[in-house]
């Protein structure tokens, strides 16, 4: 059963105080899970994190006698939920004046839950039985929800995920095993050619996945008309003349920019960014002494908050990556990494580049890589292209990031346009 994971988990020392949550849950279809955090006698932690789970019921205190220790309830959390996932955290607790400690806690390990309810246990306690109301602790939640902005319109869009992946894997279910097992082999050497039987195994997984990932991509229903758009959503969400100027949200630019993949290590994807820590191969293919790049840099060479990093970008051609055709070297472009870049006259301004950028320059600005480095602008330079063996860029150069299909196509294009270009001749 390692594969199906729970929408709602509770963590509590006393499992007869959130019982009737247990059971709604469950009399509703939801997977719930519960763990007993008592000190002494209570389950262990999960060995992995959690990927769908939606609302964490959070209880504080896990002996009594014992002094609250804000890391237990936040280690908790951060042995169910994966950092920057989505969930709704309520916490259930007898003290809820100690909340904003946890949320500390949370907040430091990139935990922070998208929306935290507080719940006082005595404001739920049946005087007449002294047993808890769980109808209505569960009224008080259910409300807070139908409040949150585009709730409804989010859990659609993870519905509809789900279910056409469904679909999908209901495309290889046979009631021959054998023939399912056919079918997806089949997939792999269609999508990745002849050459990927003599590949490792990992590498055929890779290929399976993104055959697969194509597919759910490209049927997922962008229009939903199975679910009402709520009148409150009508009135909000969806009343786009209500945007109003926000500050620069880099971390979402980056979503459009970046995969959301952190197992980088010691792979060698197309699209993948990498700091290029070699002295000797800086010398010979670090763009920051060419006479454009540094003129054009030359308000960022001369903050003194600013840093700028030598950087390559794997532009192999993704099929030839997947097909292991691409030969013994890797193709690169070349491209700096400016943190903390110097801007004209406020945050949310372009990057300060001196004179007109020429068009052998593509740049990216406005980014996020991590919670240190949370002002990132990336340049590459389509004259500098070159070739190295995979080995050497593993051992030489730290993987950063890694930059989605979409935009790793549209440089690899702009790059195939300016290589390829015919040139003219001007007559005055």
């Amino acid at each position: 059963m390692k594969y199906f994971e729970p929408n709602v988990v509770i963590v509590d020392d006393k499992e007869d105080e959130v019982s009737g949550l247990i059971e709604y849950y469950q009399k509703s279809g939801a997977g719930c899970k519960f763990f007993n955090a008592n000190l002494y006698d209570g389950d262990d932690r999960p060995e992995k994190k959690m990927s769908d789970v939606i609302l964490l019921y959070l209880d504080l205190y896990y002996k009594e006698g014992i002094d609250l220790d804000y890391e237990l309830p936040a280690d908790w959390v951060r042995d169910i939920i994966p950092p920057k996932s989505f969930y709704i955290l309520i916490l259930w607790t007898k003290d809820p004046s100690q909340a904003s400690g946890v949320l500390r806690e949370l907040e430091k390990y990139n935990t922070k839950p998208y929306q935290v309810f507080i719940e006082n246990k005595g404001n739920y306690i049946n005087k007449s039985t002294g047993k808890y109301d769980y109808s209505k602790l569960i009224d008080s939640i259910e409300n807070k929800l139908s409040d949150i902005p585009a709730f409804d319109e989010i859990q659609i869009w993870k519905n509809n995920i789900k279910k056409t992946s469904n679909i999908v894997l209901g495309g290889l279910v046979s009631e021959d095993v054998n023939e399912s097992t056919n079918k997806i082999r089949k997939i792999i050497v269609s999508h990745g050619g002849e050459v990927v039987k003599n590949s490792e195994s990992l590498l055929k997984r890779s290929v399976l996945f993104e055959a697969l990932n194509n597919v759910l991509v490209s049927s997922i229903p962008q229009y939903d008309s199975e679910n009402n758009i709520s009148k409150e959503d009508e009135a909000n969400l969806y009343d786009l003349s209500k945007i109003n100027t926000v500050h620069v949200d880099r971390r979402l630019n980056s979503w459009f920019h970046f995969t959301l993949r952190d197992d980088l290590k010691d792979k060698l994807f197309p699209g993948i960014i990498a700091r290029n820590d070699s002295a000797f191969l800086q010398k010979y293919y670090s763009i920051q002494d060419d006479v454009i790049v540094n003129n054009l840099l030359k308000y960022q060479l001369d903050s003194e908050s600013t840093k700028i990093e030598d950087i390559v970008l794997n532009i192999t051609r993704p099929c030839d990556y997947a097909q292991n055709k691409y030969g013994k070297n890797i193709k690169l472009l070349s491209g700096v990494r400016i943190i903390k870049p110097a801007r004209k006259d406020s945050d949310k301004c372009e990057i300060r580049l001196n004179g007109k950028t020429p068009d052998c320059i593509k740049k990216f600005d406005h980014l996020f890589h991590d919670d240190v480095e949370n002002d990132i602008t990336l340049i590459f330079d389509f004259r500098y292209v070159f070739s190295l063996p995979g080995t050497v860029f593993l051992s030489e150069f730290y993987n950063l990031k890694m930059l989605n299909k979409e935009l790793l196509s549209e440089i690899q294009f702009s790059y195939s346009s300016y290589a390829s270009r015919p040139g003219f001749t001007k007559i005055f």
